[in-house]
């Protein structure tokens, strides 16, 4: 089989190849320092048998770069001499790469230019030339359409309102342009708002209304779509962006679910944090810290929920940075935790007034401030309590009173909690109520006792005393009577005495 071998060339005079794109508050025309723009495979039509050189165009102004990298795939990169990922520099004016080194043949073949720039001008790539050796085809001059997406114009600052987009482009015949904006990179709209709906370019420098989208944040791109008859192409020179720059701080709240700040709780704390920048260039980052004497710098980057532990009192702070590096003044939080419980000592109880119940006053103290109640009953199973009392104010010195029956032994324990409701119990004790009866000599007899919460005391039963029934004693002993009765007594341990040692010199004797 045999094929026809012809020399082609295309020709491609594009100076939207790669312009570098000015934006900025109050008009100002300035250029980006960096910019990167990837052909279409420049062998749709036809395939090559040998691609020989690359001729283009350019002017290079002073401050500027321009280098080129050629490809098959799009996808790895290579300079003229076959190095990967390396590239050729481009030379002012009309110059031609020799390609025949790589040995490169077949039906695809793209090319990119980078273009760098102190942002006071920008390389204006006139044309290109590929040379090749193919079997069959022609090609036109231009490509008959094409599509440039920018890159984010706000990476690293915001604006508070996106205003106006400025352009100037050159529309020869038989060509068009029609641009889109974006601020997610995904869904496009025209100036109007409409999705997917674009602006048709004008020839000439124009100037396109964008405030009624109402626009704002920290990421805003454009894309234009060329159409040509592949005679001419469009040239686009300038881009500027009008925006209005954020310079107001973002604002940081927190909030930390059920639990209200300065206030105790006897539990951690789990706090969130989140950032507004309302119309701002929206919030880049949350710094945080956290101390007991509210001090601390904040240098932490939040990322989730922050757990607080720290026992008694401490201190959450943080602050906010927006995308313009508007920074908002230190915030703080206090947290007040406390998961120990009061401490019992000192437990005391008196028996006040006897009749056919007993009065009992018990008291303790606790090492904090704890509300006041006591647990009682016949048995440790308790059964009873009093009611809690120094709930609303309470105190580290504590009172409580309780009537129960004359003549019972009862069970008790002090309650105590804190103002977290973390709770102390005492050990048990008991009590032994008297047995008197009203007009006995033991009536309104007062008993102290001391009971220790790690020893407690079992208060002795006074013994009731017994009358034989024929004996008719009057409900109190007379002075002469109680007189005789200790003569007497007297008498008896006398006569014990004697008989005593009398005994004992028998024993002594006998031996």
């Amino acid at each position: 089989m045999k094929f026809k071998i012809t020399t082609k060339l295309i020709f491609l005079f594009i100076c939207i190849i790669c312009v570098f794109f000015g934006f900025a508050n109050n008009a100002k025309a300035d250029y980006e320092t960096f910019g990167l723009f990837v052909s279409t495979n420049l062998l749709t039509s036809s395939s090559a048998e040998i691609i020989n050189n690359f001729s283009y165009t350019i002017a290079i102004p002073s401050g500027t770069t321009a280098v080129a990298q050629f490809s098959l795939d799009n996808a790895t990169w290579y300079n003229s001499s076959g190095v990967l990922d390396g590239t050729n520099t481009l030379s002012a004016g009309t110059n031609i790469i020799d390609l025949s080194s790589l040995g490169w043949n077949g039906s695809e073949f793209y090319y990119r230019m980078i273009f760098t720039s102190d942002g006071t001008a920008t390389p204006s790539l006139d044309s290109i030339t590929l040379s090749y050796i193919d079997f069959t085809g022609s090609y036109n001059i231009y490509n008959t359409s094409g599509s440039l997406t920018s890159t984010n114009l706000f990476l690293g600052t915001g604006a508070s309102a996106i205003n106006s987009f400025y352009y100037n482009i050159a529309l020869p015949p038989n060509t068009s342009a029609t641009i889109q904006f974006s601020i997610d990179n995904t869904n496009w709209y025209n100036s109007s708002g409409v999705l997917d709906g674009s602006n048709a370019l004008s020839g000439g420098a124009n100037t396109i209304n964008l405030s009624s989208l109402n626009w704002y944040g920290s990421a805003f791109y454009y894309k234009i779509s060329l159409v040509s008859d592949g005679t001419y192409s469009p040239t686009i020179y300038s881009i500027t962006l009008n925006y209005t720059s954020d310079t107001i701080s973002p604002t940081t709240t927190a909030d930390a679910g059920s639990y209200t700040f300065d206030t105790w709780t006897n539990s951690n704390a789990t706090v969130s944090l989140a950032c507004d920048d309302g119309i701002g260039s929206g919030c880049s980052v949350i710094k945080y810290c956290q101390d007991t004497e509210n001090s601390c710098t904040p240098t932490t980057t939040y990322t989730s929920a922050i757990t607080i532990s720290t026992e008694n009192t401490s201190y959450l702070r943080y602050f906010s940075t927006d995308n313009s590096s508007n920074e908002e003044l230190i915030k703080s939080q206090t947290i007040k935790i406390d998961t120990t419980s009061p401490i019992i000592t000192n437990t005391l109880y008196t028996l006040g007034s006897l009749s056919d119940t007993q009065l009992a006053t018990i008291t303790w103290a606790t090492s904090e401030a704890s509300s006041t109640q006591v647990e009682y009953g016949a048995t440790n199973t308790y059964g009873q309590t009093t009611t809690e009392q120094d709930t609303d104010s309470r105190v580290a010195s504590h009172t409580a009173t309780l009537t129960i029956p004359a003549c019972s032994i009862y069970h008790l324990r002090t309650i105590s909690k804190d103002i977290v409701q973390n709770s102390s119990a005492s050990q048990d004790f008991t009590i032994q109520t008297h047995c008197a009866t009203p007009g006995h000599p033991l009536a309104n007899y007062t008993v102290g006792s001391v009971v220790s919460q790690s020893e407690p005391v079992l208060q002795t039963q006074e013994p009731e005393l017994t009358l034989e029934p024929e004996q008719q004693t009057p409900q109190q002993p007379t002075q002469a009577q109680t007189q005789a009765l200790i003569t007497e007594i007297k008498a008896k341990i006398q006569e014990l005495m004697q008989q005593l040692i009398l005994l004992l010199q028998e024993r002594i004797n006998n031996r």
